[in-house]
């Protein structure tokens, strides 16, 4: 067994050639973990983390890349689609961080993010949010509530900065680099040079 199998050994389902490409990985997983193929999780600097509660359901597509340092949490459920790029430090929680430990916390809220979206460095996913098809997050934004499909989004909370034109070009030859597409690979301003206001 491969090292990279065995990190990911407590995963339900690992696609074919699906791997830690590099550092490590923590999967706490509590409920169901499903990574589809040709994924890559990229552990360098910081470990990526994959959590799921006892009822969570956390799937990952295929083509997708999870960088270094990021968190993903399912006490319900988080959906990530095929050829999305996830940036270093990025937190994705369906539920209040800490409040599973408190008397009365808040129901989680499923969050779904489609294929060929792209998540910058530090972006804050939070309870019940969704993240249309093609959509770029600029660094640092909070995401709540729904992002429509081919659009760029900034800010806390994040709100849409301009649509995409249509013209983007995406993953035609395999996933993208560990540093994530470039901002000719989609059309948009670099989503860490988005100006918010």
């Amino acid at each position: 067994m491969t090292r990279s199998r065995w990190i990911l050994r407590d995963c339900d389902r690992v696609g074919h050639l699906s791997r830690l490409g590099e550092g490590n990985a923590i999967v706490d997983n509590r409920g169901t973990i499903e990574i589809g193929e040709r994924t890559r999780l990229m552990g360098r600097f910081a470990p990526v983390e994959l959590r799921t509660g006892e009822h969570g359901r956390l799937t990952i597509g295929d083509r997708t890349l999870v960088n270094y340092g990021t968190t993903i949490q399912a006490s319900t459920s988080v959906s990530i689609g095929d050829d999305i790029d996830i940036g270093p430090y990025c937190v994705i929680c369906d539920h209040e961080v800490g409040a599973l430990d408190s008397p009365d916390p808040e129901p989680p809220r499923p969050i779904v993010i489609e294929s060929h979206a792209w998540l910058a460095t530090r972006v804050i996913v939070r309870p019940g949010a969704v993240i249309g098809a093609g959509t770029v997050v600029a660094a640092g934004s909070v995401v709540e509530g729904i992002l429509p499909p081919r659009v760029v989004a900034a800010g806390s909370p994040a709100r849409v900065v301009r649509q995409l034109d249509g013209h983007e070009h995406r993953h035609e030859h395999g996933p993208a680099s560990p540093d994530g597409p470039t901002p000719a690979d989609t059309g948009a301003a670099d989503p860490a040079e988005v100006q918010t206001g």
